[in-house]
């Protein structure tokens, strides 16, 4: 983002990372418009991180925590569902 686009008035850094993005995460996922427009959303979101902070790192921590966001509810379902079938039953 810094090279392509050092100055970028219109966001054609953060559009086209979005983009880019939404595409590699095409490879995980369902290969639709929709989740190419959700991933992209996500992307733009991070790339508008970076350009605001101009810290990768803090992109890969909001990365980071959402992923935790998605995956904690399944692994809170599971425990609490371990816990009540074999102690409390």
């Amino acid at each position: 983002m810094n090279t392509s686009f050092p100055q970028s008035k219109y966001y054609l850094d953060v559009i086209l990372s979005a983009l880019i993005f939404g595409l590699s995460h095409l490879i995980l996922t369902h290969r639709d418009p929709i989740s190419l427009i959700i991933y992209s959303l996500g992307g733009l979101f991070y790339a508008l991180v970076y350009r605001w902070t101009k810290n990768l790192k803090i992109t890969i921590l909001c990365h980071s925590f959402f992923n935790f966001l998605i995956y904690a509810k399944p692994i809170w379902i599971f425990v609490y569902n371990y816990v009540y079938y074999n102690f409390f039953r």
